[in-house]
């Protein structure tokens, strides 16, 4: 990852801009249109959008290192040959944004799939370590991973409930948000981020 944004950085692509308003507002959206008012998930998004989009916004961009993003960097997108040569694919949502997205994925996707958090603190420290030997992560990308892990989360949930016909989510349903969200809830209590209805609801 390191490597391949060492060599693209502040270059654009023409495609999508993975903002705020994409990564949440969007997805508040569709959460909106398919979820009732009364649903405490519902008041996640909500309540997501705003601390995500105000923290965002006053992030000081000029520490922020901006390029093409791949949004979906796990290892069922990569493919190992020789030990030594990487490839990655699946390109679908692609688009521009702050490197430190990649990063917040990889690093969700680490914390949901290890129960053992305290050992999902050395898998982080590793990734960070194999990172800064190529390239340092700046310090307000560092104070932003946790917002941008929380962001995408949400945005796979508004992928779920727009493409539930086509897509293999045909069980979409309160039970599956409630499901989805689980992940959601560790996060931010992991992170210490302040969502009112979490702290509300349980």
């Amino acid at each position: 990852m390191a490597k391949t944004y060492h060599l693209t950085v502040n270059k654009k692509i023409d495609r999508k801009n993975d903002d705020a308003d994409y990564l949440v507002h969007w997805t508040y959206l569709k959460a909106a249109q398919f979820f009732s008012k009364s649903l405490n998930e519902r008041k996640y998004f909500e309540e997501a959008n705003a601390v995500i989009s105000t923290t965002f916004k006053n992030a000081a961009s000029s520490d922020l290192r901006h390029d093409m993003v791949h949004l979906d960097l796990w290892h069922e997108n990569m493919k190992v040959t020789n030990d030594t040569e990487l490839t990655f694919f699946d390109f679908d949502n692609d688009g521009n944004g702050w490197l430190f997205l990649d990063i917040s994925y990889s690093l969700m996707l680490i914390f949901r799939n290890e129960l053992d958090k305290a050992f999902f603190e050395k898998k982080r420290a590793s990734f960070y370590q194999g990172y800064e030997s190529i390239t340092p992560i700046l310090r307000e990308e560092k104070r932003l991973i946790p917002y941008g892990g929380l962001a995408i989360w949400l945005h796979y949930t508004g992928v779920h409930l727009e493409r539930f016909n086509d897509f293999p989510n045909h069980f979409i349903s309160e039970k599956f948000v409630k499901y989805w969200l689980h992940t959601f809830n560790q996060w931010i209590e992991f992170n210490q981020i302040k969502i009112n209805s979490h702290d509300n609801n349980g």
